[in-house]
């Protein structure tokens, strides 16, 4: 039924900016995956995101980009994605941005060549995270063979176990690719939206002067989806309409 389902969303749908249900926040994103979890997924490609302390806040946290460039933001998007691969030596990981494929290579820096990477599951300190995160399985640290760590982008973790070393990943996270194509089947826009296994949302129905000749629900069911929409002009007249000139 849910590749039926798929099949059937593959043909109809787009959006304007916005879907219902989109992943915004650490309440719509689910439960944070525990560190033993997230271990076991290193070479699966399944794709996370990680939320940490906004500034000098322990009660705001905000989707981390990792290096500068990818903010760190309240919103989720594909830029906020990263895989977990196997090391080249046992027990060691890289960690891969989904949106261009490069590397974590040193802290704001990512690039072709990897570092080899011990995943952490470190105990944050007390200005770290809000109270509602006081298990230190959900905490995860990207630690380098000298104790750095890294987890955001305008910050540089030398040393110690302290505030802002440790991050609470979610996921595993499915991308949506949206193609929308007005009547003589050329792109007006493409957009990708980062959603989890069973997100339920409906695609707005305009888009730039364009109105969607469908306008469904849609729901994921644990992959990837692309979808095509055909859009037509929205000041077209309908066929079924009578113009009076």
């Amino acid at each position: 039924m849910k590749k039926f389902l798929l099949s059937i969303i593959c043909v109809l749908t787009c959006v304007s900016g916005a879907w219902a249900g989109i992943v915004t926040n650490r309440t719509s994103a689910g439960d944070p995956v525990t560190y033993a979890t997230y271990v076991a997924s290193a070479g699966s490609g399944a794709k996370y995101a990680f939320m940490m302390p906004s500034d000098n806040s322990s009660t705001y946290l905000k989707w981390c980009g990792f290096r500068s460039g990818v903010a760190n933001e309240y919103t989720l998007s594909v830029n906020h994605l990263f895989i977990l691969e196997n090391g080249s030596t046992t027990g060691k990981y890289k960690l891969k941005s989904y949106s261009d494929g490069k590397y974590l290579a040193g802290n704001n820096n990512f690039g072709d060549t990897p570092l080899d990477l011990t995943l952490v599951n470190r105990l944050p300190s007390d200005n770290d995270y809000h109270s509602d995160y006081s298990n230190s399985d959900l905490h995860i640290s990207f630690d380098n063979a000298s104790g750095n760590h890294y987890n955001n982008y305008y910050r540089d973790f030398r040393g110690g176990t302290g505030e802002y070393s440790t991050c609470i990943a979610y996921g595993p996270f499915y991308v949506v690719t949206v193609n929308c194509v007005d009547e003589s089947n050329k792109t007006i826009r493409t957009v990708k939206y980062p959603v989890q296994d069973g997100t339920n949302f409906t695609i707005a129905p305009n888009v730039g002067g364009y109105k969607a000749k469908a306008n469904p629900d849609v729901t994921v069911s644990g992959a990837d989806v692309t979808v095509k929409v055909t859009y037509e002009d929205a000041f077209k007249p309908s066929a079924n309409k009578r113009v009076i000139s």
